[in-house]
Parts: C-alpha cells; structure tokens; sequence
C-alpha cells in the first residue's frame, strides 16, 4: 500500500516537470530556424562583374569586393577600384623606383600628316614582350596624339616630367596610369620620352621605320600603335608626291635606324672639305681624308653611304629631288645607358 503511494506520488512529480511544446509552439520554433538559414547573402550582377574584370583587368574577387560596396553600381565601382589601383601603384612604384630600366618599346602612331614615336621603359624584356605592358604603351600613345594634335608646332619632344603631366580625356596623368600599372605588372615602369611632329605643305612628307626584332612577333600593333625597338621619323621636302615616293621616304627612315646619323650635314661642308683638300699635297691629302672618314665624316647623314645603294645618301636624294628636312632616331633603353 505504502509503495503504491510512493509510485503514484513520483510519477505525478515526473509528469509536471516535463513540459511537452504544444504545435504551435514547435511550429514557430522549425519555421524561425528555417527563416535563419534561408536568409540570402548579397549578390553581385554577373553581368556587371564579368564587365568589371574585363575593362578593369583586376581580380575577380577585388571586382566582386567593388560592386558589393556600391550596390552594384557599375560606375562606381570602377571609379574605387581605380582609386585603390593607383593607391596600391604608387605605393609599390616608390619602392620600385630605383631599379633599372633598360628594357620596353618604342610606341609609334601616324597619320598622313603627322606622327607621334613614344618609348615606354620596363625592367625585364619578359614584360616588354606582355600583352598587359603593350597595351599600356598603346594607351598612352593615344592619349599623347590626342593631346598634342591641336598643337601649333610642327614638332614637339616631350620629356619625362612633360610626358608624366599629360592628361586623358578622363582627366588621370600619364603618371597616374603608369603607377597603377606598376601595382599589377610588378616591374618598375616609365614613360620616357615622346616626340611628336606634323607636316602642312603638299611637298613635304613625314616617314616611319619600325624595327621589330626581339618583340613578341604576335602582338606588333594594337589599335594603331605599332612597336619595336628601333623607330626613326623623318621629314622630306621635294617630290614627296611622285609614284614610289613613298618608298624612297621610308628607305630614308630606314637608313636613319640602321646607320644612326648624329647630324644631317650639308652641301656646302662638301665644299669647304673640297677646298681645303685641294691645298694640301697628295700624302696630307690622304691622312686628312682617312681623318674625316674616321671622325665625324661618317655620323653626317648626307656623307653616309646609303644602307641600300653603293652612292652617298646625298647623291641618292638628290637624283630623286628630295630632301632631309629633319629626323628624330629612338632606340629603346639609349636615355637610360647615356
């Protein structure tokens, strides 16, 4: 009797210390857990991310990371990622600054009037044979022929410190956007030098030559600019319009990379040498000729034998009533060994 008791009086206290939820309450409980896991993480346009990485060239996550901070907005984006680039570009290029550059290309753009030769420099002749560096050239040639085809001079070089301040249309300096190249190539880059001229007269005519030897052989143009090693302009007057003119003018900028006149020279030094020549006697005749050849004889251009003609340059010419009115030679790395 007193154990049935004491059975009964334990399970009634088992019974009121286990709380069974009702429905309702498990319910509310499975659906706010599912409410938990469901939420949705943000989400970035794949649309606007795969043009993002495109235009930009950055990492996808960075691109990923851009378009999450500004909701998606695809300008902004672009205008962080960019500011970030050239944070990130000067920050690496201060540290780059004093390696070498001996390497890069030469950058040339024309039209029939005028013409731009540029020379972008790089540490390593792996980068200057990179799609990414060449583009990079290619972008600053136009940026620089924009800008200096509302010049008033008929030739304008440009300097380092000149050629860093020149603007693009979305108002970065060609300083700007070689740091932010610095960040993703990882070499030291310079913009170096540029040269820019242009011809008004129906009787004169600007010439290029382009030597592309070492270059990636794949990739010798983008959008206009072609690269090489070697590049020459040169500026003839005379019958500039005659049939194969045009390549007469382009032999002559040949010559000029080939034979790196240092002057152009004249007639009349012919004439005063002659003159001198003719007073001396036969044995000094020939050392002062010897001397000549040896000096500086052979840096005037119009003295040169001509690269594809036994004659002198000047002979040459004038049997195809032209001549050299001007010319600028760039040979990539020559600023940098001067």
């Amino acid at each position: 009797m007193k154990l049935a008791k004491l059975n009964c009086l334990l399970s009634g206290l088992i019974s009121s210390s286990i709380r069974v939820p009702s429905s309702s309450c498990l319910g509310s409980t499975i659906a706010g857990t599912r409410s938990c896991q469901t939420k949705a993480a943000p989400s970035v346009d794949k649309n606007s991310l795969s043009k993002l990485r495109k235009q930009t060239g950055y990492a996808f996550s960075n691109c990923r990371k851009a378009l999450l901070m500004h909701d998606n907005d695809f300008d902004k984006a672009l205008e962080w990622l960019k500011a970030e680039a050239a944070k990130e570009g000067w920050a690496k290029a201060g540290k780059l600054q004093n390696r070498p550059m001996s390497q890069g290309v030469v950058g040339v753009m024309t039209t029939p009037n005028s013409a731009l030769m540029l020379e972008v420099n790089c540490e390593t002749d792996f980068v200057a044979r990179n799609t990414k560096f060449l583009e990079l050239v290619s972008n600053i040639s136009h940026i620089c022929f924009t800008s200096l085809q509302t010049s008033q001079s008929s030739k304008v070089p440009l300097s380092t410190p000149e050629l860093s301040s020149v603007t693009s249309v979305t108002n970065e300096t060609i300083a700007d956007i070689v740091a932010k190249e610095v960040g993703s190539i990882g070499e030291n880059l310079r913009a170096t030098r540029a040269i820019y001229m242009s011809v008004d007269s129906p009787h004169s005519r600007l010439a290029n030559y382009i030597h592309t030897a070492g270059l990636n052989q794949n990739c010798l143009e983008i959008e206009g600019c072609k690269f090489g090693k070697y590049a020459g302009l040169v500026l003839l007057n005379g019958d500039v319009n005659q049939e194969d003119s045009h390549i007469h003018c382009l032999q002559i900028a040949q010559h000029v990379v080939g034979m790196n006149p240092k002057t152009i020279g004249a007639v009349e030094e012919e004439t005063s040498e002659t003159l001198e020549s003719s007073s001396l006697s036969p044995e000094d005749t020939a050392t002062h000729s010897a001397d000549t050849k040896q000096s500086d004889g052979e840096s005037r251009l119009l003295f040169q034998e001509f690269l594809i003609d036994p004659d002198l340059t000047k002979q040459w010419l004038e049997e195809r009533n032209l001549s050299v009115a001007d010319y600028v030679r760039f040979a990539v790395g020559e600023e940098a060994s001067s």
